[in-house]
């Protein structure tokens, strides 16, 4: 309990600190203009987009758990909920959430939530690279043609980690099965009861979710459950491109030239910041500092970057929290749903 309490208030510190400093650097009175003249029709597509992409994520969801279904309604709302506390918590520890949801409010096998958690997991990190890549080279190869050779270089291995983790996935969870069984196995282990069951439930666990890793990459075609990580990631950048088009709108800024290649690098550079163990409260301060960083590295002045981050992440997350609160009290209103075995 205390070493949350800490972190609670390092990370209210941290957010504080950055969100000061960020204010600091721009004037009040230009972010309040920003956030009034709004562009509807733009603000709009974005709302109508990212809603799209929790439909296709549902979907994605649901086509790893088959043979076992529910009912749509019930699982977009898990997704909904998902997506409220991804980047609630430090190293996306919120987005375990779909697992417990999935197991708990759907009832679903807890080793088929798991493994449908870590294929789509991984499925969201090997489409990453194919997007970064194109563009790093799209936004930087003329001007830093080593620093992006670099970039490239580190995408293609990050993403052969990836991929080799996802290939022998279930050799991996079969290797923490065996590791468990020892420890289980040992005396001092066994004259501790309590520890003891943990530690047999643990390893029971996660040998059902090996199992059914197998099952579901035997049962499931994975270049189409890539395809459809790929449409998600497109979806989400594409929904935040308008956002950021609806906030910095030209006649406010006249150094307006943030091209759609341009905002996934800076997305990026931000997101990162949400697999660090300590960050700021539900993101907020490291997100848009993370950001900032990222467009003034590319040459943009610190007004723009400064602005559009603190209004990207503020709008963003009224919006995933608004749809989650909902989702969560929908959810525990909803009658009991049914799963299906074809």
């Amino acid at each position: 309990m205390k070493r949350k309490t800490i972190s609670l208030v390092f990370s209210l510190l941290l957010s504080g600190i950055l969100l000061f400093y960020l204010f600091s650097r721009i004037e009040f009175s230009r972010f309040q203009q920003i956030l009034t003249s709004l562009f509807w029709p733009f603000l709009l597509a974005y709302i109508i987009i990212a809603f799209l992409a929790s439909l296709f994520r549902t979907w994605r969801y649901q086509l790893l758990l088959k043979p076992r279904t529910t009912r749509t309604r019930d699982f977009l709302l898990v997704t909904l909920i998902r997506n409220l506390f991804v980047d609630l918590l430090p190293a996306r520890l919120g987005s375990l959430s779909y697992v417990y949801l999935t197991n708990r409010s759907l009832s679903f096998p807890f080793q088929a939530a798991a493994s449908s958690f870590l294929l789509a997991f991984l499925f969201d990190f090997l489409t990453l690279t194919p997007f970064l890549v194109i563009a790093i080279l799209w936004v930087g190869l003329e001007q830093t043609p080593l620093a992006s050779s670099y970039l490239i270089l580190i995408s293609v291995v990050f993403l052969g980690v990836v991929f080799f983790v996802f290939s022998q996935l279930a050799k991996i969870l079969h290797i923490l099965t065996l590791f468990f069984s020892q420890i289980e196995q040992s005396s001092k282990i066994r004259n501790r009861a309590k520890l003891h069951q943990a530690i047999f439930v643990i390893r029971e666990k996660i040998e059902a979710t090996a199992k059914e890793l197998d099952r579901t990459k035997n049962n499931h075609n994975s270049w189409w459950i890539f395809i459809l990580s790929l449409i998600i990631r497109a979806l989400k950048y594409l929904s935040l491109y308008f956002l950021l088009s609806a906030l910095l709108q030209p006649q406010l800024f006249s150094s307006f030239s943030l091209n759609f290649w341009t905002t996934i690098l800076a997305i990026t550079g931000a997101e990162l910041t949400s697999i660090l163990p300590i960050k700021g409260i539900a993101g907020f301060g490291t997100w848009e500092a993370a950001w900032a960083l990222s467009l003034n590295l590319m040459g943009y002045n610190a007004e723009l970057a400064i602005i559009s981050g603190l209004g990207l992440h503020l709008i963003t997350n009224l919006y995933e929290y608004s749809l989650g609160i909902l989702a969560m009290l929908i959810l525990a209103l909803r009658s009991n749903p049914r799963i299906h075995s074809n």
